[in-house]
């Protein structure tokens, strides 16, 4: 398995960790710019997050795949908190 630290935040590059991935929530899916954005935000308020980027992973591993296809998960316990910060961005207050 391949991780690159960041902060708070996990990208998860190559495989998934099913045991991880079963404690984390999808929050969203869009553009790396936009989940990346998001991310920022969330580590702001100490939510932890994982980026889920499948074209950084099919790049590595040398096939193609949809561009805008990365997904941010939050902590089970982190979900209510990362949906109202969501909620505050889609309305423009945290840009």
């Amino acid at each position: 398995m391949t991780y690159a630290f960041s902060e708070n935040r996990y990208y998860l590059k190559v495989n998934l960790n099913l045991k991880i991935m079963n404690e984390y929530l999808q929050l969203v899916a869009s553009s790396s710019i936009i989940i990346n954005r998001i991310a920022f935000l969330l580590d702001n308020q100490n939510i932890q997050t994982l980026i889920k980027d499948m074209s950084e992973s099919a790049r590595l591993a040398g096939f193609g795949i949809a561009q805008n296809d990365v997904e941010l998960h939050v902590h089970q316990a982190d979900l209510e908190r990362a949906q109202k910060i969501l909620a505050e961005f889609n309305e423009g207050k945290s840009l």
